[in-house]
């Protein structure tokens, strides 16, 4: 039982810091999904207007 201690802490340890850095890395790709998701709406218009130019050339 004492073994089953030891080998479990040291694996806590390991993988509470990395949940702790996917959620700080989700939640900034979640915000830069909103900036980029605010750019495309912004940009979609202008890729329509390019689009005939492109096929033109």
């Amino acid at each position: 039982m004492s073994f089953l201690t030891i080998s479990n802490r040291p694996r806590e340890e390991i993988i509470f810091p990395y949940i702790q850095s996917r959620a700080v890395l989700t939640r900034g790709n979640y915000q830069l999904s909103i900036i980029n998701y605010q750019l495309s709406i912004i940009h979609y218009p202008l890729s329509i207007i390019h689009y005939p130019l492109s096929i033109i050339h």
